[in-house]
């Protein structure tokens, strides 16, 4: 059926002058996206660095001369040659231990560091109304989260569930899925996804905590394994300094995002009306130049 519709079709030459104009704002896009996958990336590796692979530590402990457990020798040798050749950040360094303790549960860790349960570092929140695919929208003031891959079940203009912003952002998690997503900007939530804030450290610091505890196993209900969880905690002044540095990738990532999504509703009104000949080349070429600026 659809090969027997007839539709209007610009010339050879046109077409390719349009591929090419709308071809600026995808790869806008594209930019966007990697940029944001970096600034990702910078956070996730920063948190593995401090509060996983514990380098300020290790660092602090080889200056100091203080011994290192046998379990973290290799990676004390990689930190002596970050020393050595001055990568190392001794400021960021400053208000990390120098020594290490053993515990039980999760080995050695850094001196005066506690191991407490999931459920304790974060609030779980009630919502008054689930979306689902029936009363949500293709375009809103508020977005509302999935537990799939997609994140985004639709939009909504009913009042927002849970109030977020770039200082206290809040997240989700999704009980069948186990995905996780902060969100810096008010959302509501659909079918079995938990929303979630911090309880007591930096909520940035305990998205980063939280979000890979947790595996998928099967399609089932999930958030009774994870609250158990057991979490590494720092002190709080550490985790207010994890926070200052990820929340201001962030704030690029949030700007990045929004410029995407006035490029992407740009690209889609210009292609019809540019095929249609509603709308002008030359015209379409200063919108696009304009918006890239």
């Amino acid at each position: 059926m659809i090969s027997r519709l007839r539709i209007k079709l610009p010339p050879l030459p046109e077409q390719k002058v349009i591929a090419q104009i709308l071809g600026s704002l995808d790869d806008k896009i594209e930019l966007n996206r990697r940029m944001n996958a970096t600034l990702e990336g910078l956070a996730q590796a920063l948190f593995q660095s401090w509060f996983v692979d514990f380098d300020p530590v290790l660092d602090n402990a080889l200056v100091a001369g203080n011994p290192i457990p046998d379990e973290l020798t290799d990676r004390a040798a990689i930190r002596r040659q970050a020393l050595d050749n001055g990568t190392a950040n001794r400021e960021a360094a400053q208000h990390f231990p120098a020594t290490f303790q053993f515990t039980e549960e999760l080995g050695w860790i850094p001196e005066g560091w506690e191991i407490q349960k999931a459920e304790n570092i974060v609030q779980r929140h009630k919502v008054s109304k689930k979306f689902t695919k029936k009363n949500v929208s293709k375009e809103g003031d508020v977005p509302v989260f999935d537990q799939g891959s997609g994140l985004i079940l639709g939009y909504s203009d009913a009042p927002a569930d849970i109030n977020s912003s770039k200082e206290l952002p809040n997240f989700i998690f999704g009980d069948h899925t186990c995905i996780t997503h902060i969100s810096l900007k008010p959302f509501s939530v659909g079918p079995n996804v938990i929303p979630l804030s911090a309880e007591f450290y930096d909520a940035y610091w305990t998205f980063y905590a939280i979000k890979d505890l947790q595996d998928f196993q099967e399609y089932r209900r999930h958030w009774m394994e994870f609250k158990i969880k057991e979490v590494l905690v720092p002190s709080e002044k550490l985790a207010v300094q994890f926070g200052d540095h990820v929340r201001e990738f962030y704030k690029s990532i949030e700007l990045n995002s929004e410029t995407s999504s006035t490029l992407t509703k740009l690209r889609d009104t210009l292609l019809p009306q540019l095929i249609s000949g509603e709308l002008r080349i030359p015209n379409a070429a200063k919108l696009v130049e304009c918006s890239l600026l």
